[in-house]
């Protein structure tokens, strides 16, 4: 096994005052080395210290990039694992995720296998393996997995990153997740997709003015959106051919968002236009980049500066491929991380197209949220957390099982949110439980309230509403509820237990990142109907490109467990990915 420890050297990688990529790649390598070893692999580390790999004494360096894939090549390697520390312009994400190449098969199980004992970290942000286009996994024919350890721009994060047990936690859950690998039976598949995309109009053909191309920016809000769009305007240089269309697009993508307020530029500083070539389906975008520096942008953002270039190039119907050269010439890569050496396709793009922007992935996906935990042996608790799929468990905050139940869940690899409860304007007082916030109470008695039941669910990272019709429907009433969520850093899902809600019009208003509920699953407590429900999720997930259902544990909670399990394969197989709850935020 070929362990690589990302940069080394004058190579720092991503960086703040008192942590460096560098050094956290290394001393995770390390860990993991000692542990793979004691399982009786032969492990190679790409570097053993704090050097490039290909660095000679007094020569020239070699491409450190090429020396890690001949490292893997020559020692003919059963597998590739590449640690790196991520930055990105998006402030919510965290998490470490396992990145693979999606046109090979075990590349994308090896990952699936390590991204899976990865959530098995109970104070880990939960996340979904994804593809993306590395340069180091694109030029491997062995499977090959990038592991971002983390985001040194998120604030838990970096807390976690500078820490040494941490370190060890990780490395341990990596060297899991390769056991698994290699303990599950695996049909050798390297083969690579090539086939070429097809094009009908001629280059030449005007764009009608009143159907401009979307630009794509970072959302500065928390979203399920990879990135947001916004309408390019019509300068005057513009004659509304397909080419100068598109170099105004591209102009304009540089200069940043022209007309929404919550959106950032995806192309950082030390980066500019200057030159596009349009020749059949292929558009050639010359970029001058002044910033050299190591780690001035970490993969992620490189994946958004390149994808915002590819996505508003493929607006055009006629550009089927992006080529993207720096300074005039082919590169690897465009910052040391993403592939850049071969023209970006549009068929092959793993990105999704929804109404607002662009999803990463090619496919739908949905949430699945089950609810009422918290009570004693809860019909249906032990057959939830059998399925072996990313799900969100609400609890309730104050009954004796809550807490026990939030660390198993976490532990077990599910996200886990507060489920609080509030006042319905009809119900009985008993269904509420203990610590519900009421319509007789102050709003500094709410603020306190919530603080205290907050508390009481371990690893929360959000909440939803248990009942709360009237609770939800009052402005008075709900915004000490959401002061509270944003002094925590929660996001929110509303049950939509009541038309009148007010909680996503206040909770954009605050900037507290929210979701909302599409679909109660077990309003009838049968299966066929349960089935039927999450049909319509799926529905609507193909349809919106993301969607919300609610489950509960407790009466018919068995049945439910049973109904989510028989109809997975039936999601999967229409292209549906379960993904955890905050993974589909606004």
């Amino acid at each position: 096994m070929v362990i690589d420890p990302g940069h080394g050297g004058k190579d720092i990688g991503c960086t703040d005052d008192k942590i460096s990529e560098k050094n956290i790649t290394l001393a995770v390598a390390y860990e993991l080395a000692q542990l793979l070893e004691m399982e009786g692999a032969n492990v190679i580390l790409t570097r053993n210290g704090d050097y490039q790999p290909g660095q000679k004494i007094f020569l020239k360096r070699n491409n450190d990039i090429d020396e890690r894939i001949a490292k893997a090549k020559e020692n003919n390697a059963d597998i590739f694992v590449s640690l790196h520390v991520n930055s990105s312009p998006k402030g919510n994400r965290a998490g470490a995720v396992a990145f693979y190449n999606e046109d090979t098969r075990l590349g994308k199980l090896l990952a699936q296998d390590i991204q899976r004992e990865l959530r098995y970290i109970p104070d880990m942000v939960k996340r979904t393996s994804r593809p993306r286009s590395y340069y180091i996994l694109n030029h491997l024919e062995m499977p090959a997995v990038v592991v971002e350890l983390g985001y040194i721009t998120a604030d838990t994060d970096r807390q976690h990153l500078s820490d040494p047990m941490y370190h060890k936690k990780m490395a341990r859950s990596i060297c899991k997740g390769i056991n698994s690998y290699f303990n599950n039976s695996h049909t050798v598949d390297i083969s690579m997709n090539s086939e070429l995309p097809v094009y009908e109009r001629s280059i030449v053909e005007p764009v009608e003015n009143d159907k401009l191309p979307n630009l794509y920016f970072v959302p500065k809000t928390k979203t399920r959106l990879f990135m947001a769009t916004e309408e390019m305007t019509l300068d005057d240089t513009a004659q509304g051919t397909v080419k100068e269309l598109a170099r105004s697009a591209l102009e304009q993508l540089v200069e940043g968002p022209r007309q929404i307020k919550q959106l950032s530029p995806c192309i950082p500083e030390g980066i500019s236009f200057t030159d596009l070539k349009i020749s059949g389906p292929l558009a050639t975008v010359d970029l001058a980049v002044t910033n050299e520096e190591p780690g001035f942008m970490g993969s992620e953002g490189e994946w958004i500066a390149i994808s915002s270039i590819a996505c508003t190039l493929f607006e055009f119907p006629e550009i089927q491929q992006v080529q993207i050269l720096v300074n005039g010439k082919k590169r690897k890569t465009l910052a040391g991380h993403m592939d850049i050496s071969k023209p970006l396709t549009r068929k092959k793009a793993p990105l999704n197209k929804i109404p607002g922007g662009i999803m990463e992935g090619k496919k739908a996906k949905v949430a699945i949220v089950i609810d009422d935990l918290g009570q004693r042996n809860p019909e249906g608790l032990k057959e939830m957390i059998s399925i072996d799929r990313p799900m969100t468990f609400a609890v309730m905050p104050n009954p004796e099982y809550s807490s026990r139940q939030a660390v198993q869940a976490a532990k077990r690899g599910y996200e886990v949110i507060v489920h609080l409860p509030m006042q319905p304007v009809k119900g009985k007082a008993k269904w509420l439980g203990p610590g519900a916030i009421t319509s007789n109470m102050t709003a500094e008695e709410i603020r306190n309230q919530v603080r205290r039941d907050f508390a009481q669910v371990p690893y929360a990272t959000g909440f939803n509403n248990h009942m709360g019709s009237l609770i939800t429907a009052r402005e008075e009433l709900i915004r000490p509820v959401l002061e509270v969520a944003r002094e925590k850093g929660f996001y929110v899902l509303d049950s939509r237990t009541s038309n009148q809600s007010k909680i996503i019009p206040l909770a954009q208003s605050m900037g507290i990142a929210y979701t909302q509920r599409d679909v109660f699953l077990d309003d009838v407590k049968s299966i066929s109907h349960m089935k039927k429900q999450l049909e319509l999720l799926a529905d609507e997930a193909l349809a919106k490109g993301s969607a919300v259902g609610i489950g509960h544990v407790g009466l018919g909670g068995k049945k439910m467990a049973r109904a989510i399990k028989d109809i997975i394969p039936v999601m999967e197989a229409k292209g549906i990915e379960l993904v955890y709850l905050s993974e589909l935020l606004h």
